[in-house]
């Protein structure tokens, strides 16, 4: 058992001595059927530790048959303690194509006992299927961090940035990051202003991504909010960096390098929610996806919302933040046409 705060490694399967004159066995091996059934009494402590896991935790379940025995200790403890954790764990499982309808027939009576002992069974026509389907699972399990990206493009940008924060402040779990420019600066400072009156300002949440240039800062921040962090890298892997751990992106105005951090974004496969009616580069992004916009955490993109995007700031500062909630996976999302 291998583990730290937020990640554990369990080995069921024995160990090798490399220590010894000849290859031998540190802790028997764990292969057999017999192996499998025995295994509560044998190794009660990591048995205990399993058993924790499946009642406290979501697990996801790769790479088994219904033939191993494996499959058999989590109908076990599916059935055992299913009231508990009903629905909480996931399989995914590769449908037979229906050439030999005695496989199809006994793979379908599997899944349905392992539904109703709790576990939920997600079906793939093909196993390449599953990198998709885990790069997905990768992002939705991020911590909630929302990329701001944008410039000013006019007189009423102040305003815009004004609206998206009042959209957003109830969103107080989520981390709104930034470089610090037009867009970052003025959403993020409205936030703040609206949660320190509120009482839940938190300044881990707003933060601000310095790097080292030449030269004065693209906005001059003069109040001190939320946490500022300096990193010594050049734009590109510094954007990079920060849109790898990040869930969704809101655009405002913006140019050229606005347009690179979109592109960025899509690459990582990012939701990129722009806000039409400020103009610029978000105008351009949300005029070019308006017959098809794009799918936003997994799920298919409401075409009224997105139209709302290019409305009257204030509404589409609320189609941006319900368009957001699906592209962070908020459990609550849900589109309103």
């Amino acid at each position: 058992l291998i583990g730290t705060a937020r990640k554990t490694i369990i080995k069921m399967h024995g160990s090798i001595d490399p220590c010894g004159p000849e290859p031998g066995w540190a802790d028997p091996p764990v292969i057999t059927r017999s192996d499998f059934e025995t295994y509560e009494d044998k190794h009660r402590r990591l048995w205990a530790l399993l058993r924790a896991s499946y009642l406290s935790k979501t697990l996801l379940f790769l790479g088994f048959s219904f033939a191993d025995a494996n499959i058999e200790i989590l109908q076990r403890l599916a059935r055992r303690h299913g009231t508990a954790a009903r629905d909480r764990h996931i399989t995914v499982l590769k449908k037979p194509d229906g050439s030999y309808p005695d496989d199809l027939r006994r793979h379908t009576l599997k899944v349905r006992d392992l539904e109703m002992s709790g576990v939920r069974v997600h079906e793939v026509s093909e196993y390449e299927d599953l990198p998709l389907l885990l790069t997905e699972l990768v992002r939705r399990t991020r911590p909630p961090r929302l990329f701001v990206s944008g410039s000013e493009t006019g007189d009423t940008y102040g305003r815009q940035c004004e609206e998206m924060a009042r959209a957003l402040a109830d969103r107080v779990d989520w981390e709104i990051c930034s470089l610090g420019g037009h867009a970052g600066w003025g959403t993020t400072r409205e936030l703040a202003r609206i949660r320190r009156a509120e009482g839940t300002y938190d300044p881990s949440r707003l933060v601000f991504h310095s790097r080292r240039k030449e030269g004065p800062p693209p906005v001059e921040m003069d109040e001190r909010i939320g946490t500022s962090v300096f990193d010594d890298l050049e734009r590109e892997p510094l954007v990079r960096s920060l849109l790898d751990e990040s869930r969704a992106v809101l655009v405002l105005g913006g140019g050229t390098r606005t347009a690179e951090e979109i592109a960025w974004a899509t690459e990582f496969g990012l939701g990129v929610v722009p806000l039409g009616a400020s103009g610029g580069t978000a105008h351009e992004y949300w005029e070019q996806h308006r017959a098809d916009p794009p799918d936003l955490g997994g799920r298919q993109t409401d075409r009224a919302t997105w139209d709302r995007l290019g409305a009257d700031v204030d509404v589409a500062a609320r189609a941006a933040a319900q368009l957001l909630a699906q592209a962070m996976y908020a459990p609550e999302a849900r589109i309103i046409s």
